[in-house]
């Protein structure tokens, strides 16, 4: 059944003290490489510095502990050697180009730097850091935006340091960008303006509810969230009804139909519980769900679950789900995976499997809404299987649809309503 649309609202904001794990860099040294007998020379970018020589010689440099480099000395290029300063020809007259390095290091030997330290020919490495930003990207260099090593790993727009998630917010102006050490941050945070968070990875930063609280709200506001596991989290934040605690990763409420996003990308949810919506709860419109929209791109939502409905989510939002994994949440009533009702959804690629509830383990759908489903996988054998099935519709269920399935749903009231392959 539906559940009523009164909205009330509870802000609970715990700050917590996070440590900061590693020294990640934002400036990526870069790497004069020159071979033949053309100048060139080839920057490093943001994942790996290389320096190859096409003779016998070469040199290369990166970021590092301070020891100056020779400048202005005269070399003699043979056989296509690569210089790493403004070298003088000599000889033929050929010079292989002019490459000014901005590192302090100079290292001798063909390698290749990678995860943030130099190996040199000789054995030596540089101090030199990465940062996995959400996107996986890494960066070496000593001017990093994230500057792990400040002391305050929580940072706004590049410039302003803080110790907490919730103080950075707070100061934050719309449309802010926040980047976020790797950590565990046990807060609950209350996010009421247009931001972006950017964590260290999902791997590496953690919003840890502590079992008492969801560790992000979202008011109201178009969020995008990335990099990040969502953990321990405890509904505790209202939705709908008084007593109706929802979302215990993630949650976000709605004006009415005032537009909203809330965008979620490259996370993983586990280990979070409600008694709706285990993982992540979106709150939705009473005229117009496609005014509140939730999209999850590379998500993962694992190990959840919910009293009663949306093991893994729970939705009254027009809902995007692609190339994720939900997979082993549960829900004592409906919906294991997934419950959606009030608007229309997509689902792409990725796999809803191993899910558990009373009605509908994948997933369980309500009135008034679709779900479209294309090339994702819920389980095959019964070790993948949702249980008691793939898909319930109120007093209608659908069996097994099997991996690499594209299908459609339809719920136009409680006793009308229909899935079927594509």
């Amino acid at each position: 059944m539906s559940i009523p649309k009164n909205l009330s609202v509870l802000s609970i904001l715990v700050a917590g003290v996070a440590s900061c794990g590693m020294t990640p860099a934002d400036s990526a040294s870069t790497s004069a490489s020159t071979s033949g007998s053309e100048g060139s020379s080839t920057s490093a970018g943001s994942t790996s510095a290389t320096a190859a020589s096409a003779g016998s010689t070469s040199e290369g440099t990166t970021a590092g502990d301070s020891n100056a480099s020779d400048t202005g000395v005269e070399d003699t290029v043979t056989g296509g050697d690569a210089t790493t300063e403004s070298d003088t020809p000599t000889g033929s007259g050929t010079t292989t180009g002019s490459a000014t390095t901005t590192g302090s290091d100079t290292t001798t030997g063909s390698d290749t730097t990678t995860g943030g330290e130099s190996a040199t020919g000789d054995g030596t490495t540089s101090t030199g850091a990465v940062s996995t930003m959400g996107d996986d990207s890494t960066s070496t260099g000593a001017d990093d935006p994230w500057n792990c090593e400040g002391g305050e790993p929580v940072t706004v727009n590049g410039q302003g340091k803080f110790s907490t998630l919730a103080a950075a917010v707070a100061a934050a102006p719309p449309d802010a960008t926040i980047t976020v050490c790797p950590g565990t941050y046990q807060e609950g945070v209350v996010i009421d303006r247009p931001l972006t968070l950017l964590g260290a990875g999902q791997d590496k930063t953690f919003l840890d509810g502590g079992g008492e609280t969801t560790p992000i709200r979202v008011d109201a506001v178009s969020v995008t969230i990335e990099g990040f596991t969502f953990q321990h989290g405890k509904a505790v934040h209202p939705v709908q009804a008084p007593s109706n605690f929802c979302g215990g990763g993630l949650v976000f409420k709605r004006e009415f139909n005032q537009p909203m996003t809330v965008t979620v990308k490259d996370c993983t949810f586990t280990d979070n519980h409600g008694r709706y919506g285990g993982a992540i709860c979106a709150d939705g419109s009473d005229t117009d769900p496609s005014t509140q929209q939730l999209i999850l791109e590379g998500v993962t939502i694992t190990g959840n679950s919910a009293e009663y409905d949306g093991g893994g989510v729970w939705s009254f939002s027009a809902t995007t789900i692609t190339d994720s994994t939900i997979v082993d949440n549960s829900a004592v009533e409906n919906g294991g995976g997934l419950y959606f009702d009030y608007a229309d959804n997509v689902i792409s690629g990725g796999a809803v499997m191993h899910n558990t509830a009373k009605k509908g383990g994948g997933m369980y759908i309500g009135s008034s809404m679709t779900v479209d489903v294309t090339a994702s996988d819920w389980g095959f054998g019964q070790d993948q299987e949702n249980v008691p099935n793939d898909v319930e519709h109120y007093s209608i269920a659908y069996g097994f649809f099997g991996n690499d399935v594209s299908f459609y749903c339809e719920g136009l009231d409680w006793n009308n309503g229909m899935c079927a392959l594509k």
